[in-house]
């Protein structure tokens, strides 16, 4: 039987001198940005509903939509990050679906949540933070539904 450590704690119990903890992945408090919309009015393809700012210096961890109630017979949205400079000073490109593939409310409620893989978990912030925004994918075509968008990052 082999018994590994992994990174943080072979860096602070498995060496000297320890290596300090990173930022945010040790007793890290989640942190949460969110936003609701109500749609006023039918979504077109391609359609953007701009959100805030995840601040510099955070780690993205987790991404909800939820839409409580179906939005009509369609109704497709994707969440992701516009360009930012990530921890390291690199540029991050704009990726429309970095944190949610897909989140269909056609026909029905949804809760989608972000999942294993998606380029998005655990992207470090840099300089300027990082805008959060949803696109639809697949046209909306009723009214007066709800998506509430939420993304979980820590920082401390």
């Amino acid at each position: 039987m082999a018994i590994n450590n992994m990174d943080n704690y072979d860096g602070f119990y498995g060496q000297e001198p320890r290596l300090p903890m990173p930022k945010g992945e040790v007793a890290g408090e989640v942190k949460v940005l969110r936003d609701t919309y109500t749609l006023a009015a039918a979504f077109a393809l391609n359609d953007e509903l701009d959100m805030g700012f995840v601040p510099e210096g955070s780690t993205i961890i987790d991404c909800k939509v939820i839409i409580p109630a179906s939005v009509g017979a369609t109704g497709i949205f994707t969440v992701g990050y516009r360009a930012f400079v990530d921890s390291d000073g690199n540029t991050v490109s704009e990726d429309a679906d970095a944190l949610i593939l897909s989140a269909d409310a056609g026909g029905q409620a949804v809760f989608a949540r972000m999942l294993a893989g998606v380029a998005g978990y655990g992207k470090k912030v840099g300089k300027g933070g990082a805008q959060i925004f949803a696109t639809c994918t697949e046209v909306v075509g009723a009214t007066g539904g709800q998506i509430t968008i939420e993304v979980q990052y820590v920082n401390d």
